[in-house]
């Protein structure tokens, strides 16, 4: 995995192609979130189709370390909501904006996300 697949698999992602998207998981991939914890592709296509709706999303890579197996990266995300979202410990409310910065730490498998682990911080994205 490098700076290129990665850019190239959030470009799917900011743009809701999830079929590709889920190209990049491992078959047994686990997404551990601050408050929920998901378990293979389709669990984690399921949480964003079921989110995507109510929230117009946008990544962008701020920083990135890459090592063997190994992928750190600082994201800072803006969240525009169409609708209030209260579900899985998520509260967007309509009408708002959000920023926030995500703090992912990628375990690689043949190139594959095996394991992905985040953490969040509210910010705004001029501070990096």
């Amino acid at each position: 995995m490098n700076r290129a697949m990665l850019e190239t698999y959030l470009e799917h992602f900011n743009n809701k192609r999830y079929e590709q998207q889920a190209s990049f998981y491992a078959p047994d991939v686990v997404f551990e979130l601050p408050s929920l914890t998901l378990r293979g592709p389709g669990a984690i296509i399921d949480l964003y189709k079921e989110f995507h709706p109510h929230v117009r999303e946008r990544v962008e890579i701020a920083d990135l370390i890459i090592g063997d197996n190994k992928m750190f990266v600082v994201l800072p995300s803006r969240f525009d909501v169409i609708m209030d979202f209260k579900k899985y410990g998520l509260n967007f409310e309509a009408g708002k904006r959000y920023d926030i910065v995500s703090f992912i730490f990628y375990e690689l498998e043949n190139d594959k996300f095996k394991r992905i682990r985040s953490a969040r911080q509210s910010a705004k994205v001029t501070d990096l």
